[in-house]
């Protein structure tokens, strides 16, 4: 992007320190407008609350599944249902990826399965209970009953961190 004027310019470099991002001028530096459009999604971001990503109509109380993958297809298969996943395998391609890193399955009977992923149409966090345990290879090597599932879209700067972060506070 280049600047038209010097207006511009000093306009750009003010949201570029609000932004913490202000560098020397050049004929490369963004427009003021594109800078403050970014500076505005980061903050909306960061105010973001669980409570805005948390959708009643994707939660599953009686998860049936018994082991994870099954698990991980039944809370996929509600996401892709209510429109916020596009993609079934595309989706839980992403979420297999990031469960043989290490798996999500934090122990305390809680799990977060998560992926930023280009099937998510919508920023969503899924949440299940089961009533019988699902064999989830959790780190303590107990039963999940609890799932948090983060589904951020792919071009949405830290969203899924986000959601991460404030789940484990509670």
């Amino acid at each position: 992007m280049s600047l038209s004027n010097q207006k511009d310019a000093v306009e750009a470099f003010k949201w570029g320190v609000a932004c913490g991002t202000a560098t020397t001028f050049s004929d490369d530096l963004a427009t003021a407008a594109f800078i403050k459009e970014t500076y505005e999604k980061v903050e909306v971001e960061k105010k973001m609350k669980i409570q805005d990503l948390l959708r009643k109509d994707v939660m599953l109380l009686d998860l049936q599944a018994t082991e994870k993958t099954a698990a991980i297809e039944e809370m996929i298969h509600s996401l892709v249902e209510h429109g916020y996943v596009s993609d079934f395998e595309t989706f839980k391609e992403g979420i297999l990826a990031r469960e043989a890193l290490t798996s999500t399955g934090l122990g305390d009977g809680i799990a977060m399965p998560h992926s930023k992923n280009a099937a998510v149409k919508e920023a969503t966090v899924l949440f299940a209970k089961s009533n019988k345990g699902v064999d989830y290879e959790s780190l303590d090597g107990q039963p999940t009953d609890l799932f948090f599932m983060i589904a951020a879209p792919e071009g949405a700067n830290d969203t899924h961190l986000a959601a991460l972060a404030e789940l484990s506070q509670y």
